[in-house]
């Protein structure tokens, strides 16, 4: 037979102009398999069902769908009931639960259809399959209600989704495809090399390897195959499960097809009316100037249909949740199980805020719903830089940094106010070494101070304190674990113990980071063994820590203190997590698009071999070893001890100076710059001490929003 060719006559170029520009998609997800494949499992859960990281799989097309434009309408196919299984009450609870937690827009419909309530077409109503399905389903009255009769809002095209299958990828390219061949069948495929047992499982295709132009984004099918005997090396791709059909093909050929088949097998259970492929292919032997391949390389697609399968998705798509959680309800989760990745915070964009007066505290109220963003190392750059994230922000910055205000602010409204753009949040510890509690508006702290590093996407060369980004909805539990993270006190004179500085409440949480911290970036501690490192890690060990518990008290302004709720709402209107903090300092930090909490924590960091308190000369053998650590990025950052009293007259004399950069300078002990009392050295870790021929100064000097706000409370 022969085939005319796409694009031979400039009429059809025009027709399918035309076509396109009356393009209407709807999609049915096919979510009615038996699920013999799963074994025992598939007797318990429609295999649709299954859950693979914090949703079950049909989540997945499910949510590609939703992404794409040019669907408004999806429809789930699937059966009442299978032999061991309700799959009629499964589909129903699944449905709720989505519109419970909004993941549906307003604009899009997701509706249930069942096979068993669409009309028959066939004598022996027993008849199933894929194909029986989609044949009923785009004959019957259920899609043509949706329109009101309406023929120009009819759709033209149908995306088939298979239910079972996981997959990460935009189904953009596929439908861009559909739109400049609207005539023809577009399927999503991958390359066959990585593959081998699709040859045996799934449709394999043969493409016309010269594209029509540089620029084509599909390819002509030149063979096509549902599940072959033999293997033929012309079989580069295999189909994804993932097609686009014109609606009148598969009106004009669903009936024929299946008729034919009872003819050859009277059985209701003929295989060749289960997987759509063989219709693909009875098409194609009739169409096969109209079959086009669009290549799906990129992310995640798995056939969730064995039980090996099924453990290969939640292996992959658990370590991508780990790597990089997309939305507040992923984090919220990690945040359960300690599994935390680095480089994603929380972001904000609701605030409630209330002034304190007549004896109530300042209070702030941050929420959290599940499907928010959050951000990325990636990323949190372009909020900091976004001029416009500023402008429509500028109320709250306005607020925050007038102490003087004392009127509620934004109370009047039940829910808190949502900004104009999303801020980022952090906590952390101001962190004073006090050699006498009772002299503190003097300045007899000490302060550990960290240097940011060069490369650092916000403040880089400043002074900071031991801070970062939230990263769980718990702001204690963030101080605390960013505190260990970034600055580690190990004894070195205490004949191998390691000082720990922490909240009481969180001490053997922060024990474990601080050892899990150790091992994974091969620190070296002195008469500490790596095994005994890991006995403190699983919980097993704990005498070689010699801890010097932090005192957490208010700052000197007690105006300015503040009250911190934070909220977690998954389903948008219950609040499922709820966590205050009570004497926090807020930074409100205008140009890093930054709302920082801070505890202030005292410690006697600068310690005897006996215990006792350091001598005002700041003795080497009292200090042991400080090492910092860099999140992600390896340990060795250089930490300062200074002079709570040097730090002001320095910040006095510059606070209003502006520095490019940031130098060192020993040569002349009298240059004006910030002394520092000792340092660490990069490569040990040990602290070393000035002496007559050689002083630390550090000139031009630097300090983050948040230190330069310590300095001045103190």
């Amino acid at each position: 037979m022969m085939h005319k060719e796409l694009g031979e006559t400039r009429s059809d170029e025009l027709e399918s102009e035309k076509e396109n520009k009356k393009f209407k998609l709807l999609a049915i997800i096919m979510a009615g398999g038996s699920g013999i494949r799963m074994g025992a499992i598939g007797q318990l859960i429609p295999t649709v069902f299954l859950p693979i990281g914090l949703d079950p799989v049909i989540n997945a097309p499910l949510k590609r769908c939703i992404d794409s434009e040019d669907i408004k309408e999806i429809f789930i196919l699937t059966k009442k009931s299978l032999p061991d299984v309700n799959l009629e009450m499964w589909a129903n609870n699944w449905i709720q639960q989505i519109r419970d937690t909004n993941l549906i827009p307003e604009k899009k419909v997701v509706r249930n259809i069942f096979e068993e309530d669409l009309k028959p077409h066939y004598r022996n109503n027993k008849i199933c399959g894929s194909v029986v399905a989609l044949q009923r389903f785009v004959s019957s009255t259920e899609i043509h209600d949706q329109f009101d009769g309406d023929c120009s809002e009819y759709p033209t095209h149908l995306l088939i989704v298979a239910g079972d299958n996981y997959i990460s990828s935009d189904f953009l390219p596929l439908i861009n495809a559909a739109k400049s061949y609207p005539d023809s069948v577009i399927i999503a495929t991958r390359n066959i090399t990585e593959h081998q047992n699709a040859i045996n499982n799934y449709a394999v295709i043969g493409i016309n390897k010269r594209s029509e132009s540089i620029d084509e984004k599909s390819k002509k099918i030149t063979l096509f195959k549902e599940k072959p005997d033999n293997f033929n090396v012309d079989y580069t791709e295999f189909s994804l499960g993932l097609y686009c059909i014109p609606i009148k093909l598969i009106k004009k050929e669903a009936d024929t097809y299946i008729k034919g088949q009872l003819e050859l097998n009277a059985e209701a259970g003929n295989e060749r009316l289960g997987p759509p492929g063989y219709f693909l292919e009875y098409l194609f032997n009739k169409y096969s100037d109209k079959f086009r391949s669009v290549p799906f390389e990129e992310g995640h697609w798995i056939d969730v249909g064995t039980p090996s399968s099924y453990l290969e998705s939640i292996i992959k798509v658990t370590t991508d949740l780990i790597k990089n959680p997309r939305n507040a309800r992923e984090l919220v989760a990690l945040g359960s199980t300690d599994m935390l990745s680095d480089r994603s915070y929380f972001l904000c964009d609701k605030i409630k805020i209330q002034r304190g007066n007549q004896g109530k505290p300042n209070e702030i109220t941050l929420t959290f719903h599940g499907d928010d963003k959050v951000a990325t190392s990636d990323n949190f750059e372009q909020i900091k830089y976004d001029n416009d994230n500023l402008e429509k922000n500028n109320e709250l910055w306005d607020y925050l940094e007038n102490t003087e205000t004392h009127e509620v602010y934004w109370d009047a409204k039940k829910d808190p106010k949502k900004l104009g753009s999303e801020i980022l949040i952090s906590g952390g510890v101001f962190l004073l070494d006090r050699a006498d509690k009772t002299k503190y508006e003097r300045g007899s702290a000490r302060v550990p101070l960290l240097l940011r590093d060069i490369n650092a996407p916000v403040d880089a060369l400043r002074l900071t304190t031991p801070a970062g980004r939230m990263d769980k909805l718990d702001l204690v539990d963030v101080c605390f674990s960013e505190m260990a993270e970034e600055m580690i006190f190990f004894g070195g004179c205490y004949g191998g113990k390691i000082l720990v500085c922490s909240n009481k409440d969180y001490s053997e949480k922060v024990r474990r980071i601080i050892a899990a911290q150790i091992l994974e970036k091969k620190i070296k501690v002195p008469a500490i063994d790596p095994l005994t490192i890991s006995l403190i890690k699983d919980k097993s060990k704990s005498d070689v820590f010699e801890e010097h518990l932090g005192e957490i008290i208010p700052p000197p302004s007690e105006g300015e203190t503040w009250t911190v709720k934070i909220e977690f709402k998954n389903d948008g209107e219950n609040v499922d997590e709820s966590y205050t903090c009570n004497n926090m300092i807020l930074i409100p930090d205008r140009y890093a698009a930054t709302l920082e909490f801070r505890f202030f924590l005292e410690a006697p960091l600068t310690v005897s071999k006996t215990g006792e308190e350091a001598e005002a000369n700041f003795d080497l053998s009292s200090i042991g070893i400080l090492r910092g650590i860099v999140d992600g990025d390896g340990h060795g950052r250089t930490v300062f001890f200074v002079s709570a009293q040097e730090l002001f007259n320095y910040y006095e004399k510059r606070k209003n100076v502006r520095y490019a950069d940031v130098a060192f300078k020993s040569d002349n002990p009298n240059q004006d710059g910030l002394k520092i009392l000792a340092m660490t050295d990069a490569s040990t870790g040990r602290f070393v001490l000035p002496n007559k021929k050689r002083s630390f100064i550090l000139s031009n000097a630097l300090f983050t929003t948040a230190v330069s706000k310590m300095i001045e409370m103190l």
